[in-house]
């Protein structure tokens, strides 16, 4: 939180209200719009790639030039998307994996090899289980990524301790490294709780349809 606080505190607390209510969508209706998530995610990969471009030491960590990198995502990733839905859900879901694990992990003191091997578990284990349990890893990977982007928009307003949140999570220093992820598995599950219950409903509902 403390990375996220200083890196992406001048988007301001307009910026974090728009991440939170893209966070509540993500991760109430993900298994609704899973197929649109993944190419808002695209999309939105390729604009961080582009931003990239700004900062040379993030430039210089990228294994390829940066454009060609951006409008591949940019183009195919959408493309493949809607041609073949479930092949491109399950890389969503290694991608979220993987961020989710670096997000995580990002306060937590440990050597970068060891966090790079992490977030490679996380997103090849999240990938296994799309793979083979299709629709509870649907909505449970797009719980978390919801629950991410809502504690991410709460990091951002941490940079403001005058208003309530950022005040109560200034107050918590002395375990400020724990605040993001507590604060994300915290929204994660209460997101998956709901969206599960509406999979679900929904389910019985159409097999009462289907009696009918």
């Amino acid at each position: 939180m403390h990375y996220l606080s200083a890196e992406f505190a001048y988007l301001g607390p307009g910026f974090a209200l728009l991440l939170t209510l893209i966070g509540v969508i993500y991760g109430l209706f993900g298994w609704r719009i899973v197929r649109m998530l993944v190419v808002l995610d695209a999309i939105a990969l390729a604009a961080a790639i582009g931003l990239g471009l700004q900062d040379p030491r993030v430039a210089i960590l990228l294994p390829v030039s940066p454009v060609p990198a951006a409008i591949f995502i940019l183009f195919v990733l959408p493309l493949v998307a809607f041609k073949y839905p479930r092949r491109a859900a399950v890389a969503f879901f290694g991608i979220v994996g993987f961020l989710a694990s670096l997000l995580f992990l990002l306060d937590v003191s440990m050597d970068m090899d060891m966090r790079i091997a992490f977030c490679i578990l996380g997103g090849g284990v999240t990938m296994a289980l799309g793979m083979t349990l299709y629709q509870p890893t649907t909505v449970f990977v797009t719980g978390i990524h919801g629950g991410f982007l809502v504690a991410a928009a709460m990091a951002i307003i941490a940079a403001y301790p005058s208003n309530f949140i950022g005040g109560f999570v200034q107050s918590a220093q002395s375990s400020f490294e724990y605040m993001m992820p507590a604060a994300a598995a915290a929204f994660s599950a209460i997101l998956i709780a709901v969206q599960w219950a509406d999979m679900q409903g929904s389910e019985a509902s159409s097999g009462f349809a289907e009696e009918a």
